[in-house]
């Protein structure tokens, strides 16, 4: 960790003297899924790179096989005692906030894709400037079979990038596209 970095628990960064700041998903074991508590970690980061005159860009990628599974569906589970609809809200401002801070952010951002892409850890890619994957990448969104709607603006994204037979072939259908 560098000074002035945010305290991250599931996300390393790495600040190169050439003004790249890397990234790293830190969930190996989990398939770097994401935790309610690593959206709000990946809005850190974002809002350092908004604060950082030093970045040039910012490289995103995953420790271990994956990229990222996207969200943690058993970690994500309101604990018990808690109200369900504040918590639930509260995530949807979460991530609201962190695809807008990805959206507007003053540098590129580059995703190394060095394994699975699930979820919003693969739509969220289509926000990036550049993707650059490895052979053994996988892309997927699983969102209809698990009753959910595209997230990470992958509805309008997708068929502007890879037309709108593929899109709804992954957004609507849950097919898989490989590297």
């Amino acid at each position: 960790m560098t000074a002035g970095f945010p305290e991250l628990k599931y996300i390393k960064l790495e600040l190169l003297e050439s003004g790249v700041l890397v990234m790293t998903f830190n969930r190996p074991k989990h398939m770097n899924s994401m935790l309610p508590a690593s959206y709000c970690e990946w809005a850190q980061v974002m809002k350092y790179v908004h604060a950082s005159a030093n970045i040039r860009v910012l490289v995103v990628t995953g420790s271990g096989a994956a990229y990222s599974a996207g969200q943690d569906l058993p970690g994500g589970r309101v604990p018990d005692g808690e109200d369900e609809k504040k918590v639930l809200w509260q995530r949807r401002n979460d991530t609201c906030e962190l695809t807008k801070l990805l959206v507007t952010s003053p540098v590129p951002i580059i995703g190394a894709v060095n394994g699975p892409a699930i979820g919003y850890g693969c739509t969220t890619l289509a926000l990036f400037d550049l993707v650059v994957a490895a052979d053994t990448a996988v892309f997927r969104t699983p969102f209809a079979e698990l009753a959910f709607c595209p997230e990470g603006c992958s509805s309008v994204t997708f068929p502007r990038i890879l037309g709108p037979i593929v899109a709804n072939d992954m957004l609507l259908m849950g097919k898989s596209m490989s590297a």
